[in-house]
C-alpha cells in the first residue's frame, strides 16, 4: 500500500463515490415528508417490528442504491441505531464517538433525537464530514443549521496530541445510551450504508461504557465544534428585547386610531 495513503483519505474517498446517490436522496425529498421533528419523516419508522431477542447483530453488505429510508435491509445497521435511540428514556443522555459523520439519514436521526434527549458526539476531524453536514445546512436551510447547533453537542477529538502518531484518529464508531451499546465497522458514511460489507452489534450498556466517553469528553473542553469549525456551529443570534412603547408613541398610535 501507498505510505501516503490515510486509512481516513480512503474512507472520505469512497464517501465522495456516493456524491450521485446522496444527491438522489435529497432530490427525494417533498414537502410532505418534512415534519414532525423530521427532516425525513421516512426516517421515524425504520426501527419499527425490529427486535434483538434472536439476534444483536445487523448487517450491510453492497446493494443497488435506493433513496428511500424505508428501503433499507430488514437487518440494516441504520436501523438498529434508529431502534437504539428510539429506546433509550427521554431526558437521558446519548453518547456516540463518531469516525465520520457524512450520511444525511444519520445526521437527521441524532438531531431529532437531541430534541428530547442530550446527545454529546466526539467527532474525528474531517473535511468529509464537514462537507457532508453544510451539504446538509444547504439542501434543508437555516432550521438545519439551527437544530444542529442547539440539538447536538459535538467536541472534535485532538489526533495531533503529543501521544499521537502520524496517522492518529478516532476510529471508534460506538453509541452509548443508559440501556444499549452499539459496536462494529458500521459507520455513518454513506459507503457503509449501502456499497459496503458492515456489521454492528447492539449490547446491553455497562456504567464503564459512559465513564470512559466522558473522560475523553472533559479532556476536550476546548475542542467544541464551535472551537474547531465555527462555521458549522455559529452563536446563536442574541434575543431581543420588546421594548414597551414610550408614552409619546401610545399617544400618536391613539391618534392614528381616531
Amino acid at each position: 500500500m501507498d505510505d501516503h495513503l490515510h486509512l481516513l483519505e480512503l474512507d472520505e474517498e469512497a464517501d465522495r463515490a456516493c456524491d450521485s446517490d446522496v444527491r438522489a436522496y435529497y432530490d427525494s425529498l417533498t414537502p410532505e415528508i418534512i415534519g414532525n421533528g423530521w427532516f425525513d419523516r421516512r426516517m421515524e419508522r425504520i426501527h419499527e417490528e425490529l427486535s434483538i431477542a434472536t439476534s444483536r447483530t445487523f448487517y450491510s453488505e453492497p446493494r443497488r442504491y435506493q433513496p428511500s429510508p424505508a428501503q433499507l435491509p430488514t437487518r440494516h445497521p441504520l436501523r438498529a441505531i434508529a431502534w437504539v435511540l428510539d429506546q433509550a428514556p427521554a431526558g437521558s443522555t446519548v453518547r456516540v464517538y463518531c469516525y465520520l459523520l457524512c450520511c444525511p439519514m444519520a445526521m437527521d436521526l441524532l438531531i431529532h433525537h437531541g430534541g428530547n434527549k442530550t446527545v454529546k458526539v466526539i467527532m474525528n476531524p474531517s473535511g468529509q464530514t464537514t462537507s457532508r453536514i453544510e451539504e446538509f445546512f444547504s439542501d434543508h436551510g437555516r432550521i438545519a443549521l439551527r437544530a444542529f447547533r442547539d440539538r447536538l453537542q459535538i467536541r472534535v477529538a485532538n489526533v495531533n496530541g503529543a501521544t499521537c502518531a502520524r496517522y492518529t484518529s478516532l476510529h471508534d464508531n460506538s453509541l452509548i445510551t443508559d440501556l444499549h451499546t452499539t459496536f462494529g465497522s458500521y459507520n455513518l458514511t454513506n459507503a457503509a450504508r449501502h456499497q459496503n460489507w458492515e456489521s454492528l452489534h447492539v449490547a446491553d450498556a455497562e456504567p464503564s461504557h459512559a465513564a470512559h466517553f466522558d473522560g475523553l469528553w472533559n479532556s476536550l473542553a476546548r475542542r467544541t465544534v464551535r472551537d474547531v469549525y465555527p462555521t458549522l456551529a455559529p452563536p446563536s443570534p442574541p434575543t431581543r428585547r420588546r421594548e414597551l412603547p414610550r408614552n409619546n408613541d401610545r399617544q400618536a398610535r391613539r391618534q392614528r386610531i381616531h
